[in-house]
């Protein structure tokens, strides 16, 4: 009996504690009921996030209220979610009935959206079935049987890609089965309508196990006359060739190169000349060379470049006459580039060694000392490390980064007292993580961002043998964080840099309210505050959501707020124009977080996008070592990017972007951007 009573007791009280939370939620949503007819959408679908938390008959009842009446179709589709959030089977069973009393196909694609989040208790039958329909609402049933996989839903999926009414479903599908790894779905690309729709699954597998397979299915559409309509490119085509990530994928390209059909010319030599990396094709490398337009010169050294390993024989003498007047050019972007494609490709000589001595003696032209090192780590030369050891403590950024990078590139146990000294100088920032990654792969050990147990292990270590290295570069290496430290964020993207710059699109585009707002808890406030400031911009307010421009400036503010009051930092803003905040970078203190608030509230919001001349400036000027982009990425190309590649090659700033995309194939060019750049990419708006 002394045990039964305290199990008794327990269970009492949890009863006592379930009905009084059941009865604040019930509280709760008397006041979201009585708020909810006149709340904008803004508030609305923050109640529905707070209502997707936790389950109880009368919000259930709610929600499935919301989803059959709602005139929004998208609070509707929210209302859904948090229903299905819930995770109780008869939710689901509620909605598929509701799903067939609606009329609307944007309110029946609301009710079966999210049912994929039961998993293998999804109602998967039923959702193909709605998926093979030519409603308007097949394509979210089979976005949610993506979302569901397993062996049943992959089953269902595949009869979805083989006999949909709905194009958009049968592509969806062929997508999802190639996400999941499914090889059903290399056989479903090959009965895609096009280039593009092949194009669209094929964005599915990049990264995976196949790849390359699917990859092989949409070379046989390129193999074809494309023909899109006057002016249009295949750009979801091109963004793909853009984001593979296979060795494998890239040989099947290049060895295809010759078969492959002259429409698609443009995406096919873009990305030979600026993105394989299985092989060079000499002779048209060094046919680019021979022409006369710098731009055309620079696609082959960049080709060069990407060597695998050292050209012989022929190829090599004919490559080190090609290189020999770039090498002497009076420009410097040309003989910069010079010397990495002719570290790469095993040229050496007097031209070589003359020109990288020089740049890395030069104390005036810091991209020319970075160019130097980078050509020395590209090439392991042995002969520059004494001038590397130096330049580590030199005192421009990307110069002591590609220092670092030479380090790793040549194993020198003997920089890594040096690399810790800079790493002690830094504190934190980019710098800081790039040197502790250096160390972690040096020495094969790891003491995260601890200096005083690094401290230790030298001391008892001083002659210690390099580890067998793990990193093929530094760039976007990030330290293990030995200590809870709340770090600035932008768009939910943590900020590691304590040297950024904010690039801000503002096109006319940016004038547009935001579908989401950021998830941040001060997000309210400084939307408050920015209404006070700028009365006029409560014209611009639609459903209780800002314009898109204002929502980055409460964005900037935030991150500004989070930063260490001693990083530096700037604000580019740009259409087909970039305008930059003062004529210099500023310390983050209290009164320029104040100013570049002000200053980016009145500043003006118009005109075209012109992403890629913004980059190249601020790639070029090198002055912060991370770039924080907000864009929605129209318009980028294979060829554009290229152009901040090249713009980037000497000074490596990261790019971290915030895309606003409104079409599949500029999110995926924003991927690339991030992914060549050591950064990331994140949505704005996510749904």
């Amino acid at each position: 009996m002394g045990r039964i009573f305290p199990l008794l007791l327990c269970l009492l009280l949890g009863t006592q504690a379930a009905v009084a939370d059941a009865k604040a939620l019930k509280d709760r949503l008397k006041d979201i009921k009585k708020a909810w007819p006149k709340a904008p959408k803004s508030e609305r679908l923050e109640w529905l996030t707070e209502l997707g938390l936790e389950s109880e008959r009368t919000v259930d009842d709610f929600l499935l209220e919301l989803v059959e009446k709602e005139a929004d179709f998208d609070t509707a589709g929210e209302a859904a979610k948090a229903l299905v959030a819930h995770k109780l089977a008869k939710d689901g069973k509620d909605l598929l009935k509701l799903y067939n009393r609606c009329k609307e196909p944007q309110r029946r694609a609301a009710c079966v959206r999210w049912l994929g989040g039961y998993g293998a208790e999804a109602p998967l039958r039923e959702l193909k079935d709605v998926a093979l329909t030519d409603d308007g609402s097949a394509a979210a049933a089979a976005l949610a049987l993506i979302d569901a996989g397993g062996t049943e839903g992959l089953k269902q999926l595949d009869t979805v890609a083989q006999i949909s009414k709905s194009a958009d479903a049968r592509r969806l599908a062929v997508g999802g089965l190639l996400k999941h790894g499914d090889r059903r779905g290399i056989d479903g690309l090959s009965k895609l309508a096009g280039i593009e729709d092949a194009s669209f699954a094929a964005h599915f597998a990049v990264g995976g196990a196949l790849e390359t397979d699917a990859l092989s299915e949409v070379l046989k559409f390129a193999k074809k006359r494309v023909n899109l309509g006057v002016g249009v490119r295949p750009h979801l085509f091109g963004s793909l060739l853009s984001r593979l990530t296979r060795k494998e994928s890239h040989q099947a390209i290049f060895e295809a190169r010759d078969t492959i059909d002259k429409s698609v010319d443009m995406e096919l030599f873009s990305w030979l000349f600026s993105y394989c990396a299985c092989g060079v094709d000499v002779k048209l490398a060094l046919g680019a060379l021979g022409r006369s337009e710098p731009d055309e010169i620079l696609l082959g050294l960049r080709w060069l470049q990407r060597a695998p390993k050292a050209l012989e024989g022929d190829e090599l003498a004919r490559t080190a006459e090609a290189l020999l007047p770039l090498l002497n050019s009076d420009s410097d972007k040309l003989a910069g580039h010079a010397l990495l494609a002719a570290a790469a490709a095993g040229v050496r000589g007097e031209a070589f060694q003359g020109r990288l001595s020089a740049w890395l003696a030069d104390k005036e032209r810091p991209q020319r000392r970075s160019a130097a090192l980078l050509a020395a780590a590209k090439g392991k030369l042995p002969e520059c490390k004494q001038a590397a050891l130096d330049l580590l403590a030199d005192d421009c950024w990307y110069v002591a980064s590609a220092a670092l990078e030479y380090v790793l590139a040549l194993r020198l146990p003997e920089g890594a007292p040096l690399a810790f000294a800079l790493a002690r100088r830094q504190g934190d920032g980019r710098l800081f993580h790039e040197a502790m990654a250096l160390l972690a792969d040096l020495t094969g050990v790891d003491f995260g961002d601890d200096l005083a147990k690094w401290e230790q292990w030298f001391s008892a270590n001083p002659n210690f043998k390099p580890a067998e290295g793990k990193l093929a570069t530094l760039r976007g290496a990030k330290v293990t964080r030995t200590a809870k430290k709340t770090r600035a964020r932008f768009y939910g993207l943590e900020i590691d840099s304590e040297n950024v710059e904010f690039a801000i699109d503002r096109s006319i585009s940016m004038i547009d309210p935001v579908t989401r707002e950021p998830r941040r808890p001060d997000f309210k406030a400084r939307k408050a505050d920015v209404l006070k400031r700028r009365a006029e911009v409560n014209r611009l307010v639609r459903d209780g959501f800002l314009p898109r421009f204002h929502v980055a400036a409460c964005e900037i503010a935030a991150a500004l707020d989070g930063m260490n009051e001693k990083a530096k930092f700037g604000i580019t803003l740009f259409n087909t124009e970039s305008v930059m905040m003062g004529d210099k970078r500023v310390v983050n203190d209290l009164e320029s977080r104040r100013n570049a608030l002000s200053w980016l509230l009145s500043s003006e919001i118009k005109g075209g996008t012109d992403i890629k001349a913004a980059l190249c400036v601020l790639c070029e000027r090198g002055e912060a070592d991370t770039i924080l982009v907000l864009t929605d990425g129209d318009p980028l190309s294979l060829a554009l990017i290229e152009q901040v590649q090249r713009s980037n090659a000497f000074t490596r700033v990261n790019i971290e972007v915030v895309s606003l995309h409104a079409k599949e194939q500029w999110r995926h060019y924003l991927d690339t951007v991030a992914r060549l750049n050591a950064g990331r990419l994140v949505e704005a708006e996510p749904k």
